[in-house]
């Protein structure tokens, strides 16, 4: 009677500790920027699933993965990857965390059409984007200063392709740094300038390149293989400008939350992840998704 009671009671201890198939919404949060990823997902497994239930949020990255570790939600999608100082709070409270790389965005880095500029190597870009390099004639262009167009970043907020390609801080002031620049509100309003500005040079997701601007083909190394921004070449690993995005569950993430993760690796899920302008992370050649799986 004793040992009953003690597994009774060790069953309960668990059940508390994890959400279990009783009704009870999936809560995802976090990354603004894959929402609508996100939210399209959700509503195709629903429909599949109809006794699952999903909520989707997109209150920010930093707040997302805070909830998550708080225990508020199931699981938390993310543009970068957890800080150490994230996981150290995860330690503290006991939190197992698996991380999962679900997509990519793929930059492009354009200029305009009539640029003589068709390749550039990784350093030379982050030597044009630093104000190391400010004449097109350095990159084997013509004799002309070469225009430096940036995103504007919101309060708060940071450049994937400025602090973790370029490595410029998110504090540094970008007006102050290179006088040779332009700071634009959108992706859209780079490519309208990349489209009217001979000189002008900037990047952007690749779903924004049209044929008003010209892609450059990029190098890891100076004597390495430049290669354009495709699909084809990012998933390989061979084009060096990606922007991941990942998923966080706990370890002991029970099975609805589980095969809900399952499903964004689906073949039908991976189409979603396309139809919104992401790359899907190929699975390995033996369809393994744990292999995609890493604990924190």
């Amino acid at each position: 009677m004793r040992i009953l009671y003690i597994l009774l009671l060790i069953t309960l201890i668990f059940s508390g500790c994890q959400k279990q198939n009783s009704g009870e919404p999936i809560l995802v949060d976090g990354s603004t920027t894959i929402f609508e990823l996100s939210k399209d997902w959700a509503e195709a497994y629903m429909a599949k699933n109809p006794g699952t239930k999903i909520q989707v949020s997109a209150n920010g990255t930093t707040k997302g993965i805070a909830d998550f570790l708080n225990g508020k939600i199931d699981i938390a999608e993310s543009s970068r990857k957890i800080s150490e100082e994230e996981i150290l709070k995860a330690r503290e409270k006991g939190v197992d965390v698996g991380e999962f790389y679900v997509g990519f965005n793929i930059y492009a880095v354009a200029v305009h059409p009539e640029n003589q500029v068709k390749q550039l190597d990784k350093n030379q870009i982050k030597d044009i984007f630093s104000g190391k390099i400010t004449n097109w004639k350095d990159t084997g262009g013509k004799d002309s200063e070469i225009k430096v167009l940036y995103r504007e970043i919101p309060t708060g907020e940071y450049d994937y392709f400025l602090e973790n390609f370029i490595h410029l801080s998110g504090n540094i002031d970008i007006n102050k740094t290179l006088s040779h620049i332009k700071v634009l509100k959108t992706q859209e309003d780079i490519v309208k300038e990349v489209a009217t500005n001979e000189n002008a040079i900037g990047y952007f997701f690749l779903n924004y390149l049209d044929n008003t601007t010209k892609a450059i083909a990029v190098a890891k190394e100076k004597d390495g293989t430049y290669l354009t921004p495709s699909v084809e070449n990012a998933q390989t690993g061979d084009y060096p400008i990606l922007r991941p995005y990942y998923m966080y569950i706990s370890k002991y993430a029970n099975k609805p939350i589980r095969d809900f993760v399952d499903f964004t690796y689906s073949l039908e899920g991976t189409e979603i992840t396309k139809k919104n302008g992401f790359v899907p992370v190929p699975l390995p050649e033996d369809k393994n998704r744990e292999a995609l799986f890493e604990y924190i």
